[in-house]
């Protein structure tokens, strides 16, 4: 009971200095920029790395952080998932996660329309076994 306490006390610390304009992280307070072509965000999502355009971003200038409230992020899920399915090469197990979740499918029911047992989803998703095989990586 105590480490669930000790995660809600992080967790409202967290949230109260970023309702109050403070970096999560060393609590200094974020100034804003607008992304330009030579410094855009820089999304992370499945292991890949996305440079978003048109956004204002909240950077922390002592630890470098950055947030950035991102509009319409299903669109930009679903941006990232066509790429991902029209990418020649086979996809990672972080990609193929995030095609499975953004599917909003157990992993049982994706294993399955895949062909493969959902323990070999399992390893691929958490990196222990490279590929799905070639009858899926097209």
């Amino acid at each position: 009971m105590a480490d669930l306490k000790a995660v809600l006390r992080r967790a409202r610390t967290t949230i109260d200095r970023a309702e109050a304009g403070l970096c999560v992280s060393c609590a200094t307070a974020l100034q804003r920029r607008a992304t330009t072509e030579e410094r855009p965000f820089v999304y992370r999502i499945a292991g890949d790395e996305f440079a978003l355009l048109g956004l204002e971003v909240m950077t922390c200038p002592k630890c470098g952080e950055e947030t950035a409230s991102i509009p319409r992020i299903d669109r930009l899920h679903a941006r990232i998932a066509e790429i991902l399915v029209q990418s020649p090469r086979p996809l990672t197990g972080k990609e193929i996660r995030f095609m499975r979740n953004h599917a909003e499918l157990s992993a049982k029911s994706f294993a399955l329309l895949l062909g493969v047992s959902p323990e070999h989803l399992s390893r691929v998703e958490n990196e222990r076994t490279a590929t799905l095989g070639l009858a899926t990586d097209r």
